[in-house]
C-alpha cells in the first residue's frame, strides 16, 4: 500500500480557490473566485475572479484577476497596479511579470508596476531562456523581452497540427504537437521535439497526448514519460529534492522513478500547486467539480516529511 504524510495544515475556504502561491521565506497565498486573497498573515480583495498569483519577495504579493488586471500588495497595503479592461488569463512571476490578458494579448510587467504589451494573438506562453509563445494559429515563436520575435518553429502537417504544450528544459525548448491526418498512420499522431538556439536536437513519439512539456514530460492518459505510469491525467510536475510533485486526478504523488513514495488524497483533482525550492513548503487546492458540494480545503504539506501508513 502506498505511504502517505501527514498535513501540516487544513484550511477551509468561503469560496472557489484560484490560483496558489508560496515564496521562499515560508510565507503562502491563495486567491478565490470572489476576488479574495488569504495570506499567511492577512485578507485582501481585488473586483475580480482571481485568475493568478505569485510573490517578487516575501512582502511583495502580485494579484491578477479577470476585471482589475493586475494589483501589487506590500503587505496589506496596495503598492500599485496596472488597469487591464479585459482581464488577466494566465500570469508569471519572478524577476519581472509576464501576463497573458483575456483577449490573447501578452504584457510585461516591471515590479514597479509599469506595462508594456509584447505580442497579441498568443494561446499560451512559457518563461524560460525567452519567451516562448504559442500563437492563435498554432504557431511556436521566441520573443525578446523587448517583444521581438527572434525565432519561429517551421510548421510541420500537410493537414494542419496542433501544439498542446511547451515548456523549458534549461536552455531547451520543448514543444509536443499532435499532427492532424487524413489516413490513419499517415504521420505520428503525437510527437515530442526539443529545440536549441533554433536547431531541432530531437523528435520523438509520444505515446499519447502532452499535457505537460518541459524537463518532464506529463501524459493525458496517466504517466511521465520515462518514469511511472499513473492513471489519470498528469495536471503538474514541479521537481524538488525529494523527487517529483505529481498531481493527477485528486492526488499529490512524490515519485522516484517508477516508484510513489507517497501520495496525499485531496477532497477535489489537485489542479494547482505551489513549492518552496527546498518542498519544505507546498500548497495545493482543487475542486472536485461538483456543483452541489461547496468549495474544496487548500492543503499545506512539508514533502520531506517522514510517509506514515495511510488510516
Amino acid at each position: 500500500m502506498v505511504q502517505t504524510i501527514p498535513l501540516l495544515q487544513e484550511i477551509e475556504v468561503s469560496a472557489r480557490v484560484s490560483a496558489v502561491a508560496v515564496h521562499d521565506s515560508g510565507v503562502w497565498a491563495y486567491g478565490q473566485v470572489d476576488g479574495s486573497v488569504i495570506t499567511t498573515t492577512s485578507s485582501l480583495k481585488v473586483t475580480g475572479s482571481i485568475s493568478s498569483i505569485g510573490y517578487i519577495d516575501e512582502s511583495l504579493l502580485i494579484v491578477a484577476d479577470d476585471l482589475d488586471g493586475i494589483t501589487a500588495f506590500s503587505g496589506d497595503e496596495l503598492s500599485w497596479s496596472v488597469e487591464v479592461i479585459d482581464g488577466i488569463e494566465k500570469m508569471h512571476v519572478g524577476n519581472e511579470i509576464i501576463a497573458q490578458t483575456g483577449s490573447g494579448n501578452l504584457l510585461q510587467v516591471s515590479i514597479d508596476g509599469t506595462s508594456n504589451q509584447i505580442a497579441e494573438s498568443v494561446q499560451n506562453f512559457s518563461l524560460g531562456k525567452a519567451i516562448a509563445i504559442i500563437d492563435d494559429e498554432q504557431k511556436v515563436h521566441l520573443l525578446s523581452h523587448s517583444g521581438a520575435i527572434t525565432w519561429s518553429r517551421p510548421v510541420r502537417g500537410n493537414h494542419g497540427e496542433r501544439i498542446t504544450a511547451i515548456g523549458w528544459d534549461e536552455d531547451i525548448l520543448v514543444v509536443a504537437r499532435e499532427g492532424y491526418a487524413l489516413v490513419p498512420g499517415e504521420e505520428e499522431a503525437f510527437e515530442i521535439e526539443r529545440w536549441k538556439d533554433g536547431v531541432l536536437v530531437d523528435r520523438s513519439e509520444s505515446p499519447a497526448r502532452v499535457s505537460v512539456a518541459g524537463k518532464f514530460i506529463g501524459l493525458s492518459e496517466g504517466g511521465i514519460v520515462g518514469g511511472i505510469d499513473l492513471q489519470y491525467p498528469i495536471i503538474e510536475i514541479i521537481e524538488v529534492p525529494a523527487g517529483l510533485l505529481v498531481s493527477s486526478w485528486f492526488h499529490l504523488r512524490l515519485c522516484k522513478g517508477n516508484e510513489v513514495v507517497w501520495s496525499v488524497e485531496h477532497k477535489g483533482v489537485v489542479e494547482m500547486i505551489a513549492s518552496t525550492l527546498d518542498g519544505s513548503l507546498v500548497i495545493i487546492a482543487g475542486e472536485d467539480q461538483n456543483d452541489i458540494t461547496g468549495s474544496e480545503p487548500v492543503l499545506l504539506l512539508d514533502s520531506n516529511s517522514e510517509p506514515i501508513d495511510a488510516i
